[in-house]
């Protein structure tokens, strides 16, 4: 059943896990932790992204 689901959408879970973990570490007040985490989140959708073109862009260029 697993081998069915696609493996990109665990994407997102991962990344808002990611970043609320990150945020916490680093301040205490919940409003600091909701901004800091939606901040490293789109930064890390981002950096996904390019990267992602960047392949795109070599794989079409092979």
């Amino acid at each position: 059943m697993l081998s069915a689901i696609n493996r990109l959408w665990f994407a997102p879970l991962l990344i808002v896990g990611v970043s609320v973990v990150y945020a916490g570490t680093r301040h205490e007040d919940l409003r600091s932790i909701l901004r800091h985490t939606t901040t490293c989140a789109v930064t890390l959708v981002l950096i996904m992204g390019a990267v992602a073109a960047v392949l795109e862009v070599l794989a079409y260029l092979q």
